[in-house]
């Protein structure tokens, strides 16, 4: 059974990662000698947007029904 008390920080260390590999491809992108960043920035946002999203349900379907966490809260 999930425990969402488990965890003090309020996140899973594989969040971190996902944010962190964000933060790092924003950097590396902006960091690219091409004058068209403004042009291909909604491109990459886009992605990053369906990454989160994908990451988002599956991290969600892992933690069980909203029943549990109920009960897990009393």
């Amino acid at each position: 059974v999930w425990n969402p008390r488990a965890n003090q920080e309020g996140y899973t260390p594989s969040t971190v990662e996902v944010l962190m590999i964000i933060e790092e491809t924003l950097d590396a992108f902006f960091q690219l000698p091409i004058p068209t960043h403004p042009a291909l920035l909604p491109d990459l946002i886009v992605g990053h947007d369906r990454c989160l999203q994908y990451y988002t349900s599956k991290a969600k379907s892992g933690c069980g029904s909203r029943n549990i966490f109920q009960l897990c809260q009393h």
